[in-house]
């Protein structure tokens, strides 16, 4: 009896030990952040003309089993444009009920952020990235899509007001 309790406690104490080694692995949001911070581009899933899959994105995919609604919402306003559009994006694969709120309050975010899709990079406001998002024609279609009253509602607002001054504005108003 005296053994089988000896042998159940070390049994217990070493699943304990290697359940601290899995928690260890995983990075924390701050880490995940850095990572991103570091890198300083939007990578879609796979980059280069060869189409290697982008360590980039890896972080993005961390972040998105990793990170709280709160956080996301809060990582929406970070100072690092990369770090704000992979939140956001990761609110759209979630369907959040936050995504349209989130994108309003960005409609006056012109920070320029790098992206790369393939090999097609290119550069724009994180607003228009927030837009082109949750727009149909958007590759993804699992992501947050605008309802027709949200569409209309953002169109409005587009044409509206005078003091946005994304790319998105000349779409609705049929100037490009």
């Amino acid at each position: 009896m005296q053994k089988v309790a000896i042998f159940l406690l070390i049994f217990i104490l070493c699943s304990c030990n290697e359940q601290k080694k899995k928690d260890n692995s995983i990075p924390s949001i701050n880490e995940i952040v850095t990572g991103i911070e570091k890198k300083n581009r939007v990578d879609a899933q796979f980059i280069g003309i060869s189409n290697k899959p982008s360590k980039q994105w890896s972080k993005y995919e961390q972040l998105k089993e990793t990170a709280t609604e709160e956080q996301l919402i809060t990582l929406t306003n970070h100072k690092n444009s990369v770090v704000r559009c992979y939140a956001f994006q990761v609110l759209a694969a979630r369907n959040s009920t936050h995504v349209f709120n989130v994108l309003l309050k960005h409609l006056h975010d012109t920070t320029t952020v790098s992206t790369i899709n393939g090999d097609m990079g290119c550069e724009m406001y994180v607003g228009d990235y927030f837009i082109e998002i949750v727009t149909p024609n958007y590759i993804d279609n699992k992501l947050y899509k605008l309802s027709k009253k949200e569409r209309e509602t953002l169109d409005s607002i587009l044409i509206y007001d005078k003091s946005i001054h994304l790319y998105e504005k000349s779409t609705v108003l049929g100037e490009y």
